[in-house]
C-alpha cells in the first residue's frame, strides 16, 4: 500500500478494504465496537461500496435520492458500532438535512 499522509489520502474502496481485513481479521478492538459486532461492520462496508459503485457506473438507475440516504445512514451504523457519539450526531443532523432537501425539491417540483 502506498504511504497516506491525511485521511483524504485514500479512496473509500481502499479504506473499506483496509477496515475490512482489520476487521475479518480481529485486528479491530473489541472495546470499540459496541458488542463485538465485527461482522456487522464487515457488512455496512462492503453495503457502502456496492451503493457507492452502482451510484458511480449506473449500473441500476438510482430512481431516487434514496442512494445517499442509505449511504448517510451506513455512516451513522458504523459510527454507533464504533461508539463514535460526535459522528453519530453529525452524520444525523446531515441525514436531517439532507431528507429536508430533499423533500424540498420534490415540493417545489409538484407546486406543494
Amino acid at each position: 500500500m502506498r504511504p497516506v499522509e491525511t485521511p483524504n489520502g485514500r479512496e473509500w474502496t481502499e479504506w473499506v478494504y483496509l477496515l475490512k481485513c482489520l476487521a475479518t481479521k480481529r485486528r479491530v478492538p473489541a472495546h470499540i465496537l459496541i458488542n463485538g459486532r465485527i461482522k456487522q461492520f464487515a457488512t455496512i462496508l462492503e453495503n457502502s461500496l456496492e451503493m457507492r459503485h452502482a451510484a458511480k457506473h449506473q449500473s441500476r438507475p438510482v430512481k431516487d435520492d434514496r442512494n445517499i440516504l442509505q449511504l448517510i445512514s451506513a455512516g451513522i451504523q458504523v459510527a454507533k458500532i464504533l461508539k463514535d457519539a460526535l459522528a453519530m450526531e453529525c452524520l444525523d443532523r446531515l441525514y436531517v438535512e439532507t431528507e429536508k432537501r430533499i423533500q424540498d425539491r420534490v415540493n417545489s417540483r409538484f407546486g406543494s
